[in-house]
């Protein structure tokens, strides 16, 4: 899956329907002595994605989504129902 479509389901998932919007990643470090055995260990680092949201662009990138072309506001709802 592509970042923009993720940002598509995201920005549909959260009924979002004007302004540009960017699927932001915030991710967790940690360092600290890694290895396979406690022989074989050395300073290394471990990255984590905490959590997926998304933010407001100001101007479209590549992976920009518009929410009005991906969730547009559709027209009111009309009754089916006619009147006796």
């Amino acid at each position: 899956m592509s970042l923009k479509d993720l940002g598509t389901l995201l920005v549909q998932h959260y009924s979002l329907h004007e302004g540009l919007w960017d699927v932001a990643v915030e991710m967790q470090v940690a360092i600290g002595q890694l290895g396979p055995t406690a022989e074989q260990r050395m300073p290394g680092a471990m990255f984590g994605i905490s959590r997926v949201g998304l933010v407001r662009a100001s101007s479209a990138g590549a992976h920009t989504v518009d929410a009005a072309q991906v969730n547009p506001t559709g027209p009111p709802a009309t009754s089916s129902r006619t009147s006796w």
